[in-house]
């Protein structure tokens, strides 16, 4: 009997310490660096610098980097006058998103520099490995659109 007190007691603690290692794995699952929908951008996904537990993506690569006067393609749609001549590489367009425990990363804002607007109703959902899902509203969530991301290799 007082072996299998010991024993359970044992399993309990492994799992007790396994626990937040694990949860830390699946929250880092985004980490990397993912496609768009069409290939045209390469985004990556890190760890906010103010918030280690909070996620942020930035433009890392894009195919047609330069606009068609040879120069570095900039953030020319944004409504702000002022930031238009941001590059869009390195260009953070994901903030502050956070794991829900769930496959799911959301509560933060994405800046689509397509279209120069911003989404604050906006969740990232894993759905396999290397498949992203992103979901973006603006007000109502019946009013927005979902873009497939596939995991760079």
């Amino acid at each position: 009997m007082k072996q299998l007190i010991t024993k359970s007691l044992a399993t309990s603690l492994l799992i007790l310490l396994t626990a937040p290692s694990f949860a830390q794995k699946e929250k880092n699952r985004i980490l990397g660096v993912w496609y768009n929908s069409d290939k045209s951008a390469m985004i990556e996904f890190f760890k906010c610098a103010e918030n280690g537990d909070r996620f942020c993506g930035k433009i890392l690569w894009l195919k047609e980097p330069k606009n068609d006067h040879g120069k570095p393609k900039t953030d020319s749609k944004n409504p702000n006058k002022n930031l238009q001549n941001r590059r869009l590489k390195e260009l953070t367009i994901f903030e502050d998103f956070e794991y829900d425990g769930n496959n799911e990363w959301q509560g933060g804002i994405f800046y689509d520099p397509e279209k120069g607007q911003t989404y604050d109703g906006v969740s990232l959902d894993l759905i396999e490995p290397d498949k992203l899902e992103l979901h973006a509203y603006i007000g109502f969530s019946l009013m927005g659109r979902t873009l497939n991301w596939t995991r760079a290799k």
